[in-house]
């Protein structure tokens, strides 16, 4: 359900991000850059608004971590995500489900000899999360709880993609 109703927010955004990582050093930098400043409004959102059980597990420690190990320290994120709390299920979806994106990322690191620090490609806590979500996906029966799950997911790729059109648009993050 949520992959067909957000298939063009994925793709859109996958297309912008996914060559970042396997390019240049300078690529790696944005790509995390842009990771970290999407992430951390929507990290806080989750820790202020969503019950534990369905929020995942924070990303921004092992971004900032591989961030410092380059020398990079990102400039303070004070903008906020925006989205209802029952908008939950979906957007840890989307953030669950790029984590597992980031596993892939990673091996094609390695394969192609490019060395950085990968605490983020390598966090181990996502995908124990991501199972237990799936699986709380599979009985969402109501219309309104999907309808609010897609919403959701929108709202977490809208984040993305608009930070990593201001990155390429030449602003720094």
């Amino acid at each position: 359900m949520l992959r067909q109703a957000t298939r063009e927010e994925h793709d859109r955004l996958d297309a912008k991000l996914s060559p970042l990582p396997l390019g240049s050093p300078a690529d790696y930098r944005q790509f995390l850059l842009v990771q970290y400043t999407a992430r951390l409004p929507i990290e806080a959102w989750f820790a202020a608004h969503v019950e534990p059980e369905l929020s995942p597990p924070p990303q921004t420690p092992a971004i900032a971590a591989d961030l410092e190990a380059l020398a990079i320290e990102p400039i303070p994120v004070e903008d906020l995500f925006d989205a209802e709390p029952s908008n939950a299920l979906g957007a840890a979806w989307v953030i669950a489900g790029s984590a597992m994106g980031n596993r892939f990322i990673l091996k094609q690191r390695k394969r192609n000899g490019l060395d950085g620090p990968h605490q983020f490609l390598s966090c181990p806590l996502m995908p124990t999360f991501f199972q237990h979500l799936l699986s709380r996906l599979r009985y969402t029966p109501a219309a309104n709880d999907r309808d609010n799950a897609v919403a959701g997911a929108k709202a977490v790729f809208a984040r993305f993609e608009n930070v990593a059109n201001s990155a390429f648009a030449g602003h720094r993050l």
